[in-house]
């Protein structure tokens, strides 16, 4: 009887033992199974996250290929503008210069045309005296000859 009873308890104590290393395995499996499962995630992750970088560095790439071609169209925009400019500087000089060689010659056409005013009114008062000199001798003559 005590035989069965120890053979009973050494049986039970086995299977418990058993139990105990297959319950060890099971939780064992579990990690295993549970960090395949992290590690699969993690790679999955991982490569969400280059991915995800990859589309940043493009995105980066693109708007300072833009910002470029805004900086270089810019840059195209002012350039013109200052040739704009310079060639308004330019004809505003020109007219001006204009404006003045034109100023010069009405200032000599009037210079002229007042000369020419006094040297023809020179010449009728010229013109006048002799008039009224040849006047005063035809008539000095007259006297002369009725005096005689």
């Amino acid at each position: 009887e005590r035989l069965k009873k120890d053979l009973a308890r050494t049986v039970a104590a086995e299977a418990e033992r058993e139990e105990k290393r297959l319950e060890e395995r099971m939780v064992e499996e579990r990690m295993a199974e549970e960090w395949a499962r992290q590690v699969e995630e993690a790679g999955r992750l991982a490569e969400q996250e280059r991915a995800r970088v990859a589309l940043l560095e493009k995105r980066m790439e693109e708007e300072q290929a833009r910002q470029e071609r805004k900086r270089v169209e810019e840059a195209r925009r002012l350039a013109e503008s200052e040739r704009v400019c310079l060639a308004l500087a330019e004809t505003k000089r020109a007219e001006e210069a204009q404006g003045r060689a034109e100023q010069e010659e009405r200032a000599r056409l009037v210079k002229r045309a007042k000369e020419a005013k006094r040297a023809a009114e020179n010449e009728e008062r010229v013109r006048l005296a002799a008039a009224a000199f040849k006047s005063v001798e035809e008539a000095q003559r007259a006297a002369g000859d009725r005096a005689e």
